[in-house]
């Protein structure tokens, strides 16, 4: 499958963790960015079959992120999956007014958070 994946979270950690996984396991290309700044503009410029965000980021968080991208004709179009701590009944009717994929809680497991993302985009694994 040959899938192209955007994660942006300002984890370094999870960063790496999420593209070894989702290259290793699933055979997706995964680009990684460090903020929602950099995560627009790689949204931009990338070819991209989904975005798999990170809800709390300095400066800019995921529902900053996701109104920005869904304002761009260029980048409104692409499934956004949000990696979150904490979701409450408010978040989960925020994501379906936003058009958001789903949403995976930290901590994930690393060897199956692939096939979660699959599954929530609708991706035979």
């Amino acid at each position: 499958m040959n899938k192209r994946v955007l994660i942006v979270d300002d984890e370094p950690e999870i960063l790496f963790v999420l593209q070894r996984v989702f290259e290793d396991f699933a055979g997706w290309k995964a680009v990684t960015a460090s903020s929602g700044k950099e995560g627009l503009a790689k949204a931009r410029t990338e070819k991209l079959d989904s975005i798999i965000l990170d809800v709390s980021m300095p400066e800019m968080d995921g529902f900053q992120f996701v109104e920005r991208l869904q304002l761009d004709p260029q980048t409104e179009a692409i499934p956004v999956v949000l990696l979150t701590a904490k979701v409450t009944p408010g978040d989960r009717a925020k994501f379906a007014q936003m058009k958001i994929a789903g949403s995976i809680a930290k901590p994930f497991d690393p060897t199956t958070v692939w096939t979660q993302v699959a599954a929530l985009l609708g991706w035979t694994s």
